[in-house]
C-alpha cells in the first residue's frame, strides 16, 4: 500500500503489469492497469525480493519431501497421482513409488502457490496449469477438479544426462528392430511422432 496525495493505492502486480486501484477520501474507487515503464514516481520493490519471497512461498508449499526429490540428481520426475500416491521416476531404478501421500489440500496448495508465483489463475474455468519452476527451471503440470478427482501434478526436471539411442537400447527400452527402424528414419530425416 502507498500513501500519496491524500489517496491510498493498493498495488497489485499481474504478469508485466499492475492493477492500480485509487481509492480517494471520498471512497470513489478507480481502477487502472499500467506497464510497470508507466507508473509515474512511484517506486517498486526491486524485484528481486518478491522473486524470494516467491521461491520462499513455493518451497514452504511443496515442503521438504519434495524439495529433497527436486535436489537429487538421480531424480528425473515427480508425480502427484489422483490417488493421492507420490511417485518418483529415477535414472537409475526407473519409476518408484516413494509411500508419501498428499491430502488433497496439500496438492491443492502446492498447485495454487506455484501457479501464482507464474502469474497464472487456476479454478474451475482454468483447472490445469502449465509453468516453470522458479529456481529449479523445472516444468510443472498441474491439474485440478473437476478435470480430476483430487488435485495431481508432475514436475520434470531438466535434462542433466542425455539418453543416445544405443542406451535405450542396452535397458531394453527399444528392441533390435526399433533401433534400427528409429536409426534409419532419423538417417533419412523422417518426421518421428512418439505417442
Amino acid at each position: 500500500m502507498l500513501k500519496t496525495d491524500e489517496k491510498v493505492y493498493y498495488i497489485s502486480w499481474i504478469s508485466d503489469s499492475y492493477i492500480i486501484i485509487k481509492a480517494p477520501k471520498d471512497k470513489t474507487i478507480e481502477v487502472e492497469k499500467v506497464f510497470r515503464s508507466e507508473i509515474r514516481g512511484v517506486k517498486m520493490k526491486n524485484n528481486n525480493s518478491q522473486n524470494e519471497r516467491r521461491v520462499s512461498l513455493m518451497k514452504a508449499s511443496l515442503g521438504e519431501e519434495l524439495i529433497n526429490f527436486l535436489e537429487d540428481d538421480n531424480v528425473v520426475e515427480i508425480m502427484l497421482n489422483s490417488d493421492k500416491k507420490l511417485w518418483i521416476d529415477t535414472h537409475s531404478e526407473g519409476r518408484i513409488y516413494t509411500g508419501v501421500e498428499l491430502k488433497p489440500t496439500e496438492a491443492e496448495r502446492v498447485i495454487k502457490v506455484i501457479a501464482s508465483s507464474a502469474d497464472e489463475i487456476i479454478d474451475d474455468k482454468n483447472p490445469i496449469i502449465s509453468a516453470e519452476l522458479l529456481e529449479y527451471g523445472s516444468r510443472f503440470e498441474g491439474i485440478m477438479p473437476p478435470v480430476v478427482q483430487n488435485p495431481v501434478f508432475t514436475i520434470r526436471k531438466k535434462a542433466i544426462l542425455v539418453y543416445t539411442l544405443e542406451d535405450y537400447l542396452k535397458k531394453g527400452s527399444l528392441t533390435e528392430e526399433q533401433y534400427h527402424l528409429v536409426k534409419k528414419c532419423i538417417e533419412n530425416k523422417k518426421n518421428i511422432l512418439i505417442i
